[in-house]
């Protein structure tokens, strides 16, 4: 069925342009009839499949601001148009309309990653102060560093971050959680030994992963931290102090 739904999709709208690439937000309605023209019915549980196929594949590309709107309106598929991969403009309109979260924590992933300026990033996280966005996008920060993908610009998004976070957030526990990333931040960027060795003191967990991650953490701590294990993250803090140790 995927494969088919796909192909026709495709076929159909080849069908409107062979020889010049379509401006795919102009077509208004156009994947709506298709789909209909496919599933023989306009909502039935294969016609829901089909449009699942659709939000989640290559073919989300000829979705508009329409579609969108008449899939928010007739409740089709609601959690996967929420976690579909669109356009910002998109994401937002998705957002506006449903008060679905989802995909301003998509968006705010893809201005951390992109080459979106660090004021871009500040002006986003400014128009939603939503304690969710924060944090999923801490966690997602912690997989980027676990990663290795991170860079300057990155760096100062997630400081960024922080300091609005610290001014928005209330409740007690994700003050936690923001102040642990503050310290996991600060010790990956620390360079002097004496302070690494007193957060490998403090034997926290967080500490111990961010310490992994400086290649500026003393030789011996990197071969204590060989040892961790039966905790969350272990292997991770192990792999990265062997790598270092191996530089």
């Amino acid at each position: 069925m995927v494969v088919n739904i796909i192909a026709f999709i495709n076929d159909y709208f080849n069908f409107y342009d062979k020889d010049v690439e379509l401006e795919y937000n102009n077509l208004d309605n156009d994947i709506i009839k298709a789909l209909e023209k496919f599933c023989n019915k306009k909502i039935d549980k294969y016609y829901i499949n089909a449009w699942e196929v659709i939000l989640s594949s290559e073919c989300n590309k000829y979705i508009n601001s329409y579609v969108i709107d008449f899939l928010l309106e007739n409740e089709i598929c609601l959690d996967c148009l929420c976690d579909c991969n669109l356009a910002d403009t998109f994401l937002l309109q998705i957002y506006e309309k449903s008060g679905c979260i989802e995909p301003l924590i998509r968006l705010g992933k893809r201005l951390l990653i992109n080459d979106s300026s660090v004021n871009e990033f500040v002006h986003f996280i400014l128009s939603y102060r939503i304690p969710l966005i924060y944090e999923s996008l801490f966690k997602y920060l912690l997989i980027i560093y676990i990663n290795h993908k991170q860079n300057d610009i990155i760096y100062e998004k997630f400081k960024e971050l922080i300091k609005l976070a610290k001014e928005v957030i209330n409740n007690n526990d994700l003050i936690e959680l923001v102040n642990n990333y503050d310290m996991f931040i600060s010790i990956i960027y620390e360079k002097n030994a004496n302070i690494l060795y007193e957060y490998y003191d403090e034997n926290k967990i967080i500490n111990l992963l961010a310490l992994s991650l400086n290649p500026l953490t003393p030789t011996n701590v990197l071969k204590k931290m060989l040892k961790v294990k039966d905790q969350k993250y272990s292997k991770i803090i192990r792999n990265n102090a062997r790598m270092l140790l191996e530089k």
